[in-house]
């Protein structure tokens, strides 16, 4: 079986790889979900890479003096390495041949735990911002940082999804989310700016 986060390709790979595929939208844990106080900033927070087409897209747009572009905040807190740690660790017993139940159930809840923490980290991060840009990228659906700004309590603007009908009905312009269209000149500055004056 195959989960395809692209609407598009489930057909495709039942096609053509001849293997049942679905349609699987991103997730988070419920008790991660929370309605904290209202984000403060006055700069909408990317957290991802800038890679040519977006930065494109950015000198286009002119919004340097919007948008600030955030690291991840795991690495400043020595998560990866941690992550890293717990893998190691695990896979060194693993090579030996010496793991066991009890040594693969706590590796699990030792990633839980560090997830957990990256996941908290990255909901601060977002925070610190009036709200969340996700900027175009080929990936057509919905990002982690799309949910994970929604579940942090933090408004989120993204370009408009128009060839995919089923991702894009998940949420409600204006309502749920502020869509811009990437393709307009301008248009991701207007709807940046009604969404920090709103």
């Amino acid at each position: 079986h195959v989960l395809s986060y692209d609407e598009c390709d489930v057909a495709e790979i039942t096609r053509l790889l001849g293997l049942p595929a679905r349609l699987y939208h991103l997730m988070l844990p419920a008790q991660l979900i929370s309605a904290p106080a209202t984000p403060d900033g006055d700069k909408l927070i990317f957290l991802g890479t800038v890679y040519p087409k977006r930065q494109r897209f950015l000198d286009r747009e002119g919004v340097s003096d919007l948008v600030e572009i955030a690291h991840g905040p795991e690495t400043k807190r020595g998560l990866d390495a941690r992550f890293d740690e717990a893998n190691d660790h695990y896979l060194a017993k693993l090579a030996m041949r010496g793991a066991t139940l009890a040594d693969m159930q706590a590796h699990v809840r030792a990633l839980q735990e560090v997830r957990r923490e990256i996941l908290l980290a990255v909901f601060g991060a977002y925070r610190t911002g009036f709200a969340v840009a996700n900027l175009p990228a080929l990936f057509k659906a919905f990002p982690s940082r799309v949910l994970e700004a929604m579940a942090a309590g933090v408004p989120v603007i993204t370009n408009r999804i128009t060839d995919r009908p089923e991702t894009a009905s998940l949420f409600e312009d204006g309502k749920d989310i502020l869509y811009y269209d990437a393709s307009t000149p301008g248009d991701f500055r207007r709807s940046s700016e009604r969404l920090r004056n709103d």
